[in-house]
Formats: structure tokens, sequence, C-alpha cells
């Protein structure tokens, strides 16, 4: 979730957040009062609407995205550390095209 706020830097309402990651907003806005709680995400108001909120990463949202990016990519890498580099590459291909199928399919 901290990912989707702080990837791209779209603004999405917690609406457009549960439906992009399937969950029910009832699920989804207590994880939103944990992390801003925790001093990683704020909401702000929308300007179209007062009702709408839009969670917005903090400083602290961006570094643990990073620290996360950075152990998850340690740990494949020691995963795959076995493969040789031609087969991998190979490996990541077949994975996004099968990523991108299954996307295209919903």
């Amino acid at each position: 979730m901290l990912a989707l706020i702080s990837g791209d830097g779209m603004q999405r309402t917690q609406l457009e957040i549960a439906t992009q990651l399937g969950i029910d907003k009832s699920t989804l806005v207590p994880l939103l009062d944990r992390l801003e709680r925790d001093g990683l995400i704020v909401r702000t108001t929308s300007e179209r609407d007062r009702r709408v909120r839009i969670p917005q990463a903090t400083p602290a949202d961006v570094k643990v995205v990073r620290q996360v990016a950075i152990a998850r990519d340690a740990a494949i890498n020691d995963r795959l550390a076995a493969i040789p580099p031609a087969e991998r590459a190979s490996f990541h291909a077949t994975l996004w095209r099968i990523a991108g199928g299954a996307a295209t399919q919903k």
C-alpha cells in the first residue's frame, strides 16, 4: 500500500486505492489510520470534493518503501544467485509475460 501511495506521484482517493488493491474500503481505512498514526502518510481533503480523502506519502513513507525495495531486491538476488545471468533474464521475461497476461485477463 505504501508503494502505491508514494510510487508514481499520482494522487488517489481512498476508494481508488481500495479498488486498485482489491480490498473493501472498510478494510482499507483502519490500515490507513495506522499508517497515519505512525507518520507514514497524511490524508488531505480533495479540492473537488471535501468528503473525499487523499492519502499522501511523507518522507518517512518514501524511506520505508526504499528500504523494503532494497531488501526485496537483495532477497531475490540471493535466491536466484545459482542461476546464470542469461537464464535469469529469460526467467524474468517469462514472469513479466505471465504478469502482463494476468492483468489483461481481469
